[in-house]
């Protein structure tokens, strides 16, 4: 048998792709010394000189916590990480035997600077070792860069503009989530996510009669030339803000107790593609630290993993129109100059302690124009509300008679022509008899309490 260090390792025995193919491009045909197969190959020793250079860049000795031990109160102490072997077993994905030799190796090479020279073993089968953390920093000053140029210097689109954009979010259609889904998918139309909610404000009875009659345009989005600035638009853009649950889109539009809101639900009918924030935290990308650019795609996965947290922060009404820009500005982006173009992008909800879900229905989507329905503003029908119990009633004396007739908690619409239903023809409908009525009666708080203290500097001169 040859010594270990000339043991021959072939290219198909390397499940890593960018160090298999590195193997393969030497072309020296051999037998493998492992699965017996005629393929490329490399000596042992080569193979541990390139796994020792990338093992000590990315590896050290595993950080120490404490363990209770069983219920008593003695403390012991693990460390975090794995050994050696298994390291070395999934960094390069071949079998243990491979592995096992890898590390024998290696660290029968390091004796000699561990015993004599006094340096920290790195192969020591008795220890832990735990991968070092990569800072997200590098892409962090990028995008604190180009918010604070959209704020306080240009809020022009140029061609150095969507190139840093382009370095920082051309990658995300690369990102798997744990099920093999991407971050960005497909909504609506024949989909099962495929229905939303929006809720308006109605503590008094002419609002609650106005959007129960024309609940489709109501209920809508605005008209450009009345929409105001938002997190996900600039003034004069219309966008439909909706949330995934209603009570998400209840939380949204910020109701004391007391107050009253109607919440409708929307079917998206056109498939949009929508760009979900929350699943960026969860994503993955298959790296090689092998890879020449492994430091900056784990960088900038680590930017993308806690992206949606630095975008939705809460913002003051006082600081909206300046700090809602840089959302405004990558919005508009993902809509005109990313590939695939974006028509929807789902959020965590501030307001519902990032328990639900919002969503913008971005601009270009929304192109049709919206029914008056039968009753409009202009009408001169007679209209009036009761409600009994849980029963909520609007009454239209008029030709043809239209009731509005609140069932299980929701108000259920009618009318003879049935031609109030379209939001926009292309992108959404209200669902029919999905109207509910709300009454505001208590709000929770979340929050985080600290002491005061004050302290008096009493120093004399």
């Amino acid at each position: 048998m040859p010594p270990l260090k000339s043991k021959l390792v072939c290219s198909d025995c390397m499940g890593d792709p960018i160090l298999s193919e590195q193997i393969a491009k030497d072309k020296n045909i051999n037998t493998c010394g492992y699965c017996n197969n005629k393929n490329p190959c490399i000596t042992l020793r080569e193979l541990a000189e390139k796994v020792d250079i990338v093992y000590r860049e990315n590896y050290q000795l595993g950080e120490e916590y404490p363990s209770y031990i069983n219920s008593d109160d003695r403390v012991g102490w693990e460390q975090k990480g794995d050994y050696p072997e298994t390291i070395i077993s999934e960094m390069l994905e071949v079998e243990q035997s491979v592995a096992s030799d890898i590390t024998e190796f290696l660290s029968e090479q390091e004796q000699y600077d561990v015993v004599r020279g006094g340096a920290n073993a790195v192969y020591d089968d008795t220890s832990f070792y735990q991968e070092k953390e990569i800072s997200a920093g590098e892409h962090i000053f990028i995008w604190e860069e180009f918010c604070a140029k959209l704020k306080h210097k240009s809020r022009f689109y140029n061609e150095s503009t969507i190139s840093l954009l382009n370095d920082l979010f051309s990658e995300i259609q690369d990102l798997k989530l744990a099920d093999e889904k991407s971050p960005i998918r497909i909504i609506g139309g024949e989909k099962k996510e495929r229905f939303i909610f929006r809720a308006r404000k109605a503590t008094s009875e002419k609002d609650r009669i106005r959007i129960c009659l024309n609940p489709g345009r109501e209920l809508g989005p605005p008209p450009q030339h009345k929409a105001k600035a938002a997190r996900m638009n600039p003034t004069g853009i219309s966008v439909f803000y909706g949330a995934l649950e209603r009570e998400t889109c209840l939380a949204e539009i910020r109701l004391i107790p007391g107050e009253m809101a109607i919440s409708g639900k929307f079917e998206i009918i056109k498939p949009l593609t929508a760009l979900d924030l929350t699943a960026l935290k969860k994503v993955y990308l298959n790296l090689s630290m092998f890879d020449p650019r492994y430091f900056q795609k784990k960088s900038k996965l680590k930017f993308l993993r806690n992206f949606e947290s630095m975008i939705n922060l809460p913002v003051l009404p006082d600081d909206e129109p300046l700090d809602y820009i840089p959302s405004q500005a990558l919005v508009e982006y993902l809509s005109d100059h990313f590939n695939p173009r974006i028509d929807a992008i789902i959020y965590s909800s501030i307001q519902n302690d990032k328990q639900g879900k919002n969503i913008a229905i971005l601009s270009p989507v929304l192109k049709a124009g919206y029914s008056e329905g039968k009753f409009g503003e202009n009408n001169n029908s007679s209209k009036y509300e009761e409600s009994w119990g849980d029963e909520y009633i609007i009454w239209v004396k008029s030709t043809p008679e239209t009731i509005c007739n609140r069932e299980s908690k929701g108000i259920k619409v009618k009318t003879s022509k049935d031609n109030e239903k379209s939001v926009n023809t292309k992108s959404l409908q209200l669902v029919d008899e999905s109207l509910n009525i709300h009454e505001i009666l208590g709000i929770q708080y979340k929050f985080k309490t600290g002491r005061i203290s004050i302290l008096i500097d009493d120093l004399k001169d």
